[in-house]
Parts: structure tokens; sequence; C-alpha cells
């Protein structure tokens, strides 16, 4: 009962500060429009604001329930086989947090994978995963982390959220794992709130695409992708995106083979250390 009351708490605060930021952002926006005579033109304004609070928010909050399902499991695993039925239970309980749950696996103090949940993803049991940068941080350094994205055999682009788990004596005794995608989540998020006239597109702190409503966009490096190229404000829009935490812009890409001016208003969500920036744009 107090795991839930505090597990509300953290939620609502973080919530709570993706709301206050992104409301602020209404007001640099409102300024930027108040030249603006056109009545529709504002109410949109005000609209992308609305939408750009309510789905960060509800990104925020997909994170925590999926951090604190994995929190919770790591603490139920501790000092037992990672590699038994119980194990297995864990897991699939994990796993029924959220729809956007792929996976959830256990791995050894080697990195090597033990057990999977569902069992149909059961040929990567076996597999050593220690190379990748948050297994390192869990195995080596006892610390809880979100991967960047990335392209899984399984044939998409998903994130891993990585928790160390602990032997009776404290020492690493290996890792409990979800997969998760993140055009799944925000697709979702997004689909429940649908708006024609706006779009979301959210950045990993690398320049990564994480969700774009275009589906080719998705894994690409706004900083360095080819594509890109001839478009420079793309690039310094994006960067100023994930150096600031909320802000205001505007850039021209090509959409349906025409050169166009877009708009974007953007605020941060993240856990873990792991930041995405979560923006809404629309045509100017």
């Amino acid at each position: 009962m107090g795991d839930s009351k505090n597990i509300n708490v953290i939620l609502a605060i973080l919530v709570a500060l993706v709301i206050v930021e992104a409301g602020a952002l209404a007001m640099v926006w409102g300024g930027m429009a108040s030249v603006s005579d056109d009545l529709d033109e504002q109410i949109l304004e005000v609209e992308a604001t609305q939408y750009l609070v309510n789905v960060s928010a509800d990104i925020q909050q997909e994170l925590v329930l999926i951090d604190h399902a994995t929190s919770e499991a790591a603490t139920e695993l501790q000092g037992r086989d990672l590699n038994d039925s119980n194990a297995g239970m864990v897991l699939r309980a994990v796993a029924n947090v959220s729809s956007n749950i792929v996976s959830v696996l256990t791995t050894d103090v080697n990195g090597t994978i033990l057990t999977v949940q569902p069992s149909s993803f059961s040929n990567i049991i076996g597999m050593d995963i220690s190379y990748q940068d948050t297994m390192e941080l869990a195995l080596e350094q006892g610390r809880s982390a979100i991967s960047p994205l990335d392209w899984v055999v399984q044939g998409y682009y998903a994130v891993y959220m990585v928790y160390p788990v602990f032997d009776d004596e404290g020492k690493i005794n290996g890792t409990i794992a979800p997969m998760f995608r993140p055009d799944w989540m925000i697709g979702n998020i997004t689909e429940a709130q649908a708006n024609d006239e706006l779009s979301i597109m959210t950045l990993q702190e690398d320049g990564v695409v994480l969700y774009d409503i275009d589906e080719g966009q998705i894994g690409r490096n706004t900083f360095t992708d080819p594509i890109y190229e001839n478009f420079t404000e793309i690039k310094a829009i994006a960067h100023r995106m994930v150096d600031e935490s909320s802000g205001v812009g505007s850039y021209s890409f090509i959409t349906s083979g025409e050169e166009v001016r877009k708009e974007v208003i953007w605020t941060t969500v993240g856990l873990l250390g792991v930041q995405w920036t979560v923006s809404v744009i629309r045509l100017v």
C-alpha cells in the first residue's frame, strides 16, 4: 500500500513538472502569435500547447509505470534463481503492466540471457548482451538505466530498461530488463488524442528520432543523417531541442515532395538520467 502511494506521489510530481514547463511555453508561443489577428490561428496555437502538455504527461506516466514495475520485480528477484519458473512469473507480471512492453528478460552476472517472457522470444536465451552500455552500467556499477534506441534482432526499433538484481549479500547477481517500443508507446498516446493539424516528433539526446508520424524517420539521426544534409535549419532546431529543455522554433522541410514551413514547440520528459524531447509540429 505504501509503495502504491509513493509511486503515485512520484508520478504526480513528474507529470506536474512536465505540465508546468509545457504550460510556460504557451506564454512564449502566445507572445510570438500576438502580432496575428487571425483568431483561428491563435486557437490552433493554444491547442498545440495543450496537446504537448497532454502527450508529454502521458509519456512520462508510461515511463514511470514501467520503471516502477521493473524496480519492484528486481526487488522480488533478490537472492533468487533468475532462471527458474518463479522468475518467469515475475517477468510475466512486468510484461502485463504495459501493452508497449515487447518482452522482459533476465541475465546472469556476465550478461548472458537466462530467461525471457513471452516464451516466443526463447531463441535469444543464451545470447551475450553484456556489451550494451546499459548492461555495463547495471552489471559493473549496479545502476538502473534506459538504453538508446536500437534496431533489435526481431526487426524493429526498441529500447531496454535495465535494473540490477542483487543476491542476499548485496552483490550483483544479474539483471532484469523489459524491452519496449517508443513508437508503440507514443503512437498509442497520440492516436488517443488525435489532431489532424498537429503531429508529434520525439528525439533522444543524441538527435535520433524515437517517434515520428512518418515511420521512415524513426531511427534517423537528425544531426548526421544525409537526408537532412541540405536542411541546416533542421539540424539547428534539433540541437536546440536536445540542449534546451523547452522552447519554440521553426524550420523548412520537404513534405509530400513540396518544401513547407513548420513551427515546433517542445518540452522534455525523462527518467533514470535519460531525457526525451517531445515536440508538437504544425504547418505555418
